[in-house]
C-alpha cells in the first residue's frame, strides 16, 4: 500500500540520486573502475545490453543476471542458497556466508542479492520471493545493524517497505543509514550508489501499491 511515507522516500531517493546522475549504459566509480554487477543495474535502468556473462560470476551477479534476462531461471540458485549449511552468523540471510567468507564482501553480496530478489518478485509476480527478501531484511535489522552495513545503498527500498509493513523504526533507521553512508565521502552519492538509489526508487514504486 502506497503511503505518504513511502511517497516521501521515493522522492528522497530520486533527489539524492540526481546529485550524481548516471549517464550512459555503463557506470564507473569515481576512480574509473567498472564492475559487472554495477553494469547489470544500469542495464535494468537504461534498457541497454547487459555486460557479458562470466564463468566466475558471484551470487549477486547471478541473481541480477536473471533480473535483466527473463530467460534465466533464478530458482536453482535460490535452492542452492536454501540447501547450504548455516550457522548463527547467517541463519536468516539470503546468501550463505560460505559463498563470501569476508564479512564486508558478504554483506554487500547479501544486500545486492536481496535487492535483485525484490525485482524478481516483481518480474515473476511472486509474493513468495518478496517475502523471502523481506525476511532477510528483517533478520539483518536485528543481526547486522546500520553500522555494519555496506556503504552502497543496496536493498534500501526493502528496509523502507519493511518499516511500513512491520511498523518497525529499526528498519527505517537501516534505510536512513544506508542513505547516509553512501554520501559520506563526498557529500553526495558516488556514481554507483546513485544508480542503486534510482533503481531502488523504481522498485519501491512498483512494490508499494
Amino acid at each position: 500500500m502506497r503511503t505518504d511515507t513511502t511517497e516521501s522516500w521515493i522522492r528522497k531517493l530520486r533527489a539524492v540520486a540526481a546529485l550524481n546522475p548516471v549517464r550512459g549504459a555503463q557506470v564507473a566509480d569515481e576512480a574509473g573502475n567498472t564492475r559487472a554487477l554495477d553494469g547489470l543495474v544500469v542495464a535494468r535502468l537504461s534498457g541497454e545490453p547487459a555486460p557479458s556473462i562470466r564463468a566466475d560470476e558471484t551470487p549477486d551477479e547471478r541473481l541480477w543476471r536473471s533480473v535483466v534476462d527473463n530467460s534465466i531461471d533464478p530458482s536453482p540458485l535460490l535452492e542452492e542458497f536454501r540447501r547450504m549449511p548455516r550457522s548463527d552468523l547467517d541463519s536468516g540471510s539470503l546468501v550463505p556466508r560460505a559463498l563470501a567468507p569476508a564479512v564486508e564482501v558478504w554483506t554487500e553480496t547479501e544486500f545486492a542479492s536481496m535487492h535483485a530478489l525484490a525485482w524478481l518478485s516483481i518480474s515473476r509476480s511472486s509474493p513468495e520471493l518478496l517475502d523471502r527478501a523481506l525476511d532477510a531484511a528483517r533478520w539483518h535489522v536485528t543481526h547486522t545493524g546500520p553500522d555494519n552495513a555496506t556503504n552502497r545503498p543496496w536493498a534500501i527500498h526493502l528496509f523502507v517497505l519493511l518499516s511500513e509493513r512491520d511498523n518497525a523504526p529499526e528498519a527505517a533507521l537501516m534505510a536512513e543509514s544506508l542513505l547516509h553512508f553512501c554520501q559520506i565521502s563526498g557529500g553526495r552519492p558516488d556514481r554507483v550508489s546513485a544508480s542503486i538509489l534510482e533503481d531502488g526508487a523504481d522498485a519501491l514504486e512498483r512494490l508499494a501499491v
